[in-house]
């Protein structure tokens, strides 16, 4: 079956089955239209021409982490078992193959926020919105580091996906309202005029700017003191 075709028949069967939520499809959709993009540009334009060498080169490119890589090589080898079972496929590369395995890696310092701290941010500025869109992604996703968060650009972000490192990434329902309205006042408050990355300064000195990895563990380290100053205050009454 052409690749097209089996993608478009794939995420029809996905929608009509109702068994997966519409950010799961679209997570889907993403990572099989790059795998189409890949196959396409090795000279593959029907599932019965995929091999395990395109797997294996496929693989190293896929993802950036082992877990990027078995996240798209796990959603192609289920279109491919679609195409077998569903549309009469007789070829599957993936016959005796095992995923790449992975291990998350460990918070660094300072990046694993705790739920009471995106409590505690109340505030409707654009800054208050933007940390708590920063906090709700570090509770969301696996645990990454300042810097990853610092480097996530404007495209690495659509409708309740984010790209980290190659790796795509669904966000839940509550952290996508809070990126989504993040967004929209960045975006009121610079005029429309649309920065190259998801978060930016509202300091004076750097207004507008990309907020760096040392910004961002600055600002989780402050949210942190206004709620131990919070409580030093309470329990002084």
């Amino acid at each position: 079956m052409k690749l097209d075709r089996a993608l478009t028949s794939y995420l029809k069967d996905l929608v009509k089955s109702g068994d997966l939520s519409a950010s799961t499809i679209r997570t889907y959709r993403i990572a099989l239209q790059s795998a189409v993009r890949f196959l396409d540009s090795q000279g593959v334009g029907d599932t019965e021409e995929i091999t395990p060498r395109h797997l294996d080169a496929y693989e190293t490119v896929s993802g950036s982490t082992a877990h990027g890589q078995n996240q798209r090589m796990r959603v192609l080898r289920k279109l491919l078992e679609f195409v077998r079972h569903r549309r009469g496929g007789k070829n599957n590369p993936f016959d005796g193959r095992k995923l790449p395995g992975y291990r998350s890696a460990p918070p660094l310092r300072h990046t694993r926020p705790s739920a009471d701290l995106l409590k505690s941010i109340r505030g409707r500025e654009p800054r208050d919105l933007r940390d708590r869109a920063m906090i709700a992604i570090l509770l969301d996703l696996p645990p990454m580091s300042t810097g990853t968060l610092a480097r996530l650009r404007n495209d690495d972000y659509e409708d309740g996906i984010v790209r980290v490192d190659g790796n795509l990434y669904t966000l839940k329902a509550p952290a996508r309202r809070m990126v989504d309205r993040y967004i929209q006042a960045r975006n009121d408050a610079l005029d429309d005029d649309e920065p190259s990355h998801l978060f930016v300064s509202f300091s004076r000195r750097s207004y507008g700017a990309r907020l760096s990895s040392a910004g961002v563990c600055r600002t989780i380290q402050e949210r942190r003191s206004e709620i131990e100053t919070s409580k030093s205050s309470k329990s002084s009454k």
